[in-house]
């Protein structure tokens, strides 16, 4: 069971943040991000959906 999984595609273009509540801890998304900067993915581009 979780609540929040990063999702990553092999060629380092896609990358996801996922989440079962409409919000994320800032722990857990510096965490996850941190993760795709060691893993070699760019980040200049990455969009944080708001969801309402």
């Amino acid at each position: 069971e979780y609540n929040y999984a990063l999702v990553a595609g092999a060629n380092k273009k896609l990358l996801w943040i996922l989440s079962r509540t409409k919000t994320i801890p800032s722990d857990v998304k510096e965490s996850y991000i941190q993760t795709a900067k060691n893993a070699g993915y760019d980040l200049s581009g990455f969009v944080w959906t708001v969801q309402e």
